[in-house]
């Protein structure tokens, strides 16, 4: 009969290890984020009045224009000077089931003539809004539909 030998297992092997070690470099990151946190409020709130004054622009969304009527209908031109754009509708249908289409046209182009694919196109009543991605220049809209509606061109600036 041979001799018992021990052998202990590698470090790798033992779990309990493997977890506390874990837990370790987890409990010092945590720690090591709460004090970096601490330190950049404290920095902030040691400045003094010049230093405080970097202004932040704060971009927001404008009217540019606004179109509404009942049926079939083109816009007068407007100017987009932005390349974020959005239009919020209103569509009414006078019943159950309608037709609303919306195109945003480049000045000079002839939407019968050329073509295109509706901005908003919807078959029943709605509410909405529906971001618009044109390059700058001037525009109009072009409308047919099967009720009342309103639309607002907006673009942040």
């Amino acid at each position: 009969m041979e001799p018992f030998i021990y052998t202990p297992k590698p470090w790798y092997k033992k779990t309990p290890f493997i977890l506390f070690v874990v837990f370790c470099l987890a409990a010092v990151a945590f720690q090591f984020a709460k004090d970096l946190k601490t330190i950049r409020i404290e920095d902030t709130q040691n400045l003094d009045s010049s230093q405080k004054s970097i202004q932040v622009s704060k971009t927001q969304w404008t009217k540019v224009f606004e179109f509404g009527g009942n049926g079939i209908k083109s816009s007068a031109n407007f100017e987009l000077s932005s390349k974020e754009c959005r239009l919020k509708y209103k569509y009414k249908s006078d019943m159950d089931i309608g037709s609303f289409n919306a195109y945003m046209v480049k000045e000079g182009v002839d939407l019968m003539r050329d073509g295109g694919y509706p901005d908003v196109m919807l078959t029943a009543s709605e509410t909405g809004e529906t971001y618009i991605h044109k390059s700058e220049g001037r525009y109009y809209l072009s409308v047919q539909a099967a009720g009342k509606w309103n639309i607002i061109v907006e673009e942040k600036k």
